[in-house]
């Protein structure tokens, strides 16, 4: 007698079936189904992505990069979430689009003297985790200056 074990995947389930299969000197006979499980599990929210830091400046445009999250929460990362505040405002305002799965992003038309702040979120079939660190306050003020404050 021997039990094979057989599994398959779907997008939010394990299937387990034991069969039960008997065998003597005539021969193995019928299987005979003895267990099936199937479990399911719901994804968490991806954990928090590094901070960003500022890799590119020009006179109206920066560009951010940032590591991936240490953990997906169990559904591979779909889209990340790019915000943007104004130096000492507690508003944060979506920058990205809903399709940025690299981890880069360019913000353009930033006008000369404002200075502001980006932070990034990942996002799974869960949801959108929680935020990064934001960037220390970025100010742009000329093509070849750029100054922190």
């Amino acid at each position: 007698m021997f039990i094979v074990f057989i599994f398959g995947f779907c997008s939010d389930c394990v299937l387990f079936l034991f069969l039960l299969y008997s065998e003597n000197f005539q021969g193995i006979f019928c299987p005979r189904l003895i267990h099936v499980s199937i479990l399911f599990f719901k994804p968490d929210v991806p954990g928090k992505p590094g901070t960003p830091e500022i890799a590119d400046v020009t006179s109206t445009s920066l560009t951010i990069k940032w590591k991936p999250p240490d953990t997906d929460g169990g559904s591979p990362i779909t889209n990340y979430v790019v915000e943007q505040s104004e130096r000492f405002s507690p508003r944060w305002n979506k920058i990205s689009s809903d399709n940025l799965t690299e981890c880069e992003f360019t913000i353009k038309n930033l006008p000369e003297g404002q200075t502001y702040q980006f932070r990034v979120s990942a996002q799974n079939k869960a949801g959108v985790g929680k935020p990064s660190a934001a960037t220390e306050p970025k100010g742009v003020a000329s093509k070849y200056t750029c100054f922190w404050m």
